[in-house]
């Protein structure tokens, strides 16, 4: 009956080693489940900022003096600034967005502009705004540059610490071309 008695020792010695085994392949498994939530919110984040700026874009094109409230006759919602607080499906909390000419501090802000007499690209964009269009004017054929910024904040502890990035910065353009005057 040796024999059995060596069995449960090597029993226990396996029931061991599965126990680590797992408990170490558990680390790994929550630090990949972790990267992918952020990955997908992430995700989630960037869709919700192209509906808002191509909304922004697709009014301006259309509307392009209603920038902001404070214009006469484009008060609310007939104005971009609400028009792209409103989209997006709820997911970017517009409580504490930061409508600038620069993008500075914040974790939410855009900004609207017009191409400088003869530029097209954004470079050259010289009038930023997210009340009014330029005093300059604007013309039919001339492009409208609306750009949206987002400090997204990452959940997980493992991927900023790897990374040394949180927040993840992300940047949402789009352009589209005024359409009446």
């Amino acid at each position: 009956m040796i024999q059995s008695s060596q069995a449960r020792g090597i029993g226990r010695a396996q029931r061991s080693q599965s126990l680590v085994e797992f408990s170490l392949s558990l680390v790994a498994l929550i630090m990949l489940i972790s990267g992918v939530v952020d990955l997908g919110r992430a995700f989630f984040v960037i869709t919700a900022m192209e509906d808002t700026v191509g909304e922004g874009a697709v009014f301006l094109s259309q509307n392009p003096r209603c920038v902001g409230s404070a214009v006469s006759g484009c008060g609310n919602p007939n104005n971009a600034v609400f028009r792209m607080t409103s989209a997006g499906g709820g997911l970017l909390d517009f409580t504490h967005v930061k409508p600038s000419a620069t993008t500075t501090a914040g974790d939410l802000w855009f900004k609207i502009c017009w191409p400088a007499a003869g530029g097209s690209s954004p470079e050259t964009y010289t009038s930023c705004s997210t009340t009014a269009p330029p005093v300059y004017g604007y013309d039919v054929g001339e492009p409208i540059y609306v750009e949206m910024n987002y400090n997204f904040q990452l959940w997980s502890p493992f991927i900023p610490s790897i990374a040394r990035l949180n927040p993840l910065p992300l940047k949402v353009v789009a352009t589209n071309v005024i359409v009446v005057k």
